[in-house]
């Protein structure tokens, strides 16, 4: 079977079924994309910052599932708020299911004697695109002569194609975080309006699942002599907890920082299922902060997917000298260094 063939009976059946499978966007190194994950997580940082994230999924089957991703974000103090945009590109199937997702983000921060309450609201628009003349149905199929006739003119599909070829919706979000100097807990959730996908119009179709998000974790500092912390030296064992519909998926595992360099790994488990081990490695010099991480599938899939690429550049305007002589009577009351 070609691969072409397989991307293409892999849309009929997205087309043909109610959506339950896993949201664009769900990236191994989350803490890059910290809107990707949580709302909440808008404004990290004094000043601005950008992420930059790609992600090829299973690239043994030639561009499976590449993803693509931007954001912008920035604290407004006087406001003890934060704004952000994200931007979001993924293709399915070399092309042949397209989405595109902008966002825009707010956040709210109070704080609760000595714990820090930060609430988030995201709201988007969403374009799908499907690229109906590329699709291989199964009656489009002849056990000789393949998809195309004895004639050499392709094979025709009975199937009922779509009004439209392009779906656009509105979607809202919404995530909320608890957290100190050493310990953070969050939960967002996704679709809150429970936006239909479906481009058949005589297809009674159903609502995305709402997509819910459970992370937390801990910043552990370390020392020189038992006495001294070291300035970007920390351990921040982490996990993460995803379910939309009867996807369910959990990432637990540790980050380790050494200043300019840093590194973790994760295990990642789809429930009844070993899903794969994720090793990052990446460097650190000023505003700029690089991160290489893959995924080594350990599931069935192993042989044939060849894992998981990901790459993540962010920039981090806090790291720039001068801004940060200016703000040196600023202090972080948190532990999220992980996401800077």
């Amino acid at each position: 079977m070609s691969r072409k063939l397989l991307y293409s009976i892999c849309c009929c059946l997205v087309l043909s079924v109610s959506t339950q499978a896993q949201d664009a966007g769900v990236f191994s190194q989350f803490f890059a994309a910290p809107m990707q994950l949580n709302p909440a997580l808008t404004g990290g940082t004094y000043a601005p910052r950008f992420f930059l994230n790609y992600r090829n999924q299973w690239p043994s089957l030639n561009r499976a599932y590449i993803t693509v991703a931007a954001s912008y974000d920035q604290l407004v103090p006087s406001m003890n708020s934060a704004f952000g945009i994200s931007i979001l590109s993924d293709q399915a199937g070399d092309g042949l299911y397209n989405t595109t997702k902008i966002n825009g983000a707010y956040a709210y921060t109070f704080k609760m004697n000595d714990i820090y309450v930060k609430g988030g609201l995201e709201v988007g628009v969403t374009q799908l695109k499907l690229n109906w003349n590329e699709l291989v149905f199964l009656d489009m199929i002849d056990p000789v002569t393949g998809t195309v006739g004895a004639s050499g003119i392709p094979n025709q599909t009975n199937e009922d194609m779509p009004f439209s070829f392009n779906k656009t919706y509105a979607d809202f979000s919404a995530g909320m975080l608890v957290y100190n100097k050493t310990y953070y807990g969050g939960v967002s959730i996704k679709h809150l309006n429970g936006p239909s996908e479906s481009f058949l119009n005589d297809f009674e179709a159903t609502a995305l699942p709402i997509r819910w998000t459970l992370h937390g974790g801990a910043q552990i500092n370390m020392r020189r002599n038992h006495r001294k912390y070291l300035d970007g030296t920390f351990l921040s064992p982490n996990i993460m907890y995803v379910r939309q519909g009867q996807f369910q998926q959990l990432n637990a595992g540790t980050y380790l920082s050494l200043g300019k360099a840093f590194g973790g790994a994760w295990y990642r488990y789809s429930f009844g299922n070993p899903d794969a081990v994720i090793l990052l490695v990446g460097m650190q010099y000023s505003i700029f902060k690089i991160g290489y991480s893959y995924d080594i599938t350990v599931s069935e899939l192993s042989v044939q997917s060849n894992g998981a690429h990901e790459v993540s550049i962010s920039v981090n305007f806090d790291n720039n000298p001068n801004v940060r002589k200016r703000n040196k009577a600023k202090r972080y009351m948190d532990c999220f260094e992980l996401y800077r």
